[in-house]
């Protein structure tokens, strides 16, 4: 069973930024290079567009993946969200809120119809779990979300 901590420590038990890509050793150098380089050649818009589309079809595969356990499709969605939270505020305006907030909305939709699908739900023990990794989801997700979480 996964537990709330495991969303919010690292393997040694000390509590870490997610966001710190240093701490998660996600570099997004290539990613930055690719921007200037597009904008000193003057096709940032067509880059930007490029880059939204490639991530709304990379959000669709980790959204659709339902046959992962629950635990494992729950990460994929915080690690998609966390590098978003990440673009959004290293970069100016290459990924729109608008086309983040929409994602997010997706995912909610998607997790929400994933959990009412989990087998054995209705055992004790299996909707502890499963409650479990819900509340460290939001948790995971309460600051970095486009949204309120608690709603």
């Amino acid at each position: 069973m996964t537990s709330l901590e495991e969303f919010e420590y690292g393997d040694n038990g000390e509590e870490f930024d997610v966001l710190d890509s240093l701490e998660t050793g996600i570099s997004f150098t290539a990613l930055y290079q690719a921007l200037h380089i597009h904008e000193a050649l003057d096709v940032r818009a067509q880059f930007r567009q490029y880059y939204e589309e490639n991530r709304k079809a990379q959000a669709e595969l980790i959204f659709s993946a339902s046959s992962h356990p629950l635990d494992t499709y729950l990460h994929n969605i915080i690690g998609f969200f966390v590098i978003e939270h990440i673009v959004l505020k290293t970069t100016v305006d290459l990924q729109s809120q608008v086309n983040v907030y929409s994602l997010w909305d997706q995912a909610i939709q998607r997790v929400l119809a994933n959990v009412a699908h989990v087998e054995g739900a209705k055992e004790k023990e299996r909707f502890v779990e499963v409650r479990g990794l819900l509340v460290g989801f939001m948790r995971c997700l309460e600051v970095r979300s486009p949204h309120d979480v608690s709603s």
